[in-house]
């Protein structure tokens, strides 16, 4: 399960940072009509903590391994 946690958190991590990913994020974000829940869904997929946290309690349905996950993308964001 932990193993899976951090697979979670690589996956967030990938999808937060990783630039030409994003860019096609973007480009699919300004083609869809401009609402107040996409405007949020934009916001939360640049934050590692936001998508660790639920990427991994979507994936295990464990609360105690998502916050884990967010507590790693906080300390990695903090020391690194």
């Amino acid at each position: 399960m932990i193993i899976l946690t951090i697979k979670c958190f690589l996956v967030a991590w990938f999808i937060s940072d990783f630039q030409p990913l994003q860019d096609r994020l973007d480009m699919l974000f300004f083609k869809w009509p401009k609402n107040e829940v996409m405007s949020y869904l934009n916001d939360a997929r640049g934050c590692h903590k936001c998508l660790s946290f639920w990427i991994t309690l979507g994936a295990t349905w464990n609360p105690f391994f998502a916050i884990g996950a967010a507590m790693i993308a906080l300390f990695l964001k903090k020391f690194l």
